[in-house]
Order: C-alpha cells, then structure tokens, then sequence
C-alpha cells in the first residue's frame, strides 16, 4: 500500500503589534489637551501623560500592525474641545517627538515638527 503525504495547511498571517511612544510639546506653552493617533487600523486616542511643564506630554499607544500613523495634537481647551487642533505628518518608527506650532499667525501653525 502506497502512502502519501499532505503538505500541512497554511497558516493565518499573524499580525504583530507595535508599540509607539513619545513626546509632543505645544510651542505656545498651552497644555497638551489630547493626542489622536491617526492610522488606516485602529486609530484612536492615545493615553497621554502631562510633564512637570504641562505644554510637554509623553504619548503612548499600540497599534495593531506596524505601518504609518500622524498624530493630532490638541493644545489648550479642554479634553472634549481643544482650543487648537495640530497634526504631525505621517511617520514610521516606535519612537518619535514632534513640536507643536498652536501660535496664531505662524508660518507652521498647525502643524508639529518631528524633532
């Protein structure tokens, strides 16, 4: 009798998560308000930590697979309403600081630089 043998099924692609973390500073000297991490899977808030200077915030966040993501920073207002709504350009990498411009009139307002 004559055996034959299967190739085992192929496996589900996994997915690996990616931590990202950081700092972002509002060039104002408002108070970081809020970070949203803006990604094509699974965007959302972003837990946020004030520092002892509170226009400066540490920023943490997993996201579901490793690809770009933009950060919109709120400085100043409240949680639910930020007086100034910034945005970083997308980046890679785990890692990633950026300056905030929320100053009315600049040539960079609303927009973070990556420092």
């Amino acid at each position: 009798m004559q055996t034959t043998s299967k190739a085992p099924p192929p496996q589900a692609p996994t997915s690996t998560t990616v931590a990202i973390s950081g700092s972002v500073t509002c060039l104002s000297g408002n108070a970081v308000t809020g970070v949203w991490v803006d990604v094509a899977q699974g965007a959302g808030f972003s837990p946020w930590w004030p520092t002892a200077n509170p226009a400066t915030a540490t920023y943490g966040y997993t996201l579901p697979v490793s690809e770009p993501y933009a950060l919109h920073v709120g400085c100043g207002g409240t949680q639910p309403s930020w007086a100034v709504a910034t945005a970083t350009p997308p980046v890679s990498g785990t890692q990633n600081s950026f300056n905030c411009d929320d100053i009315s009139g600049d040539a960079d307002y609303g927009a973070c630089v990556r420092r």
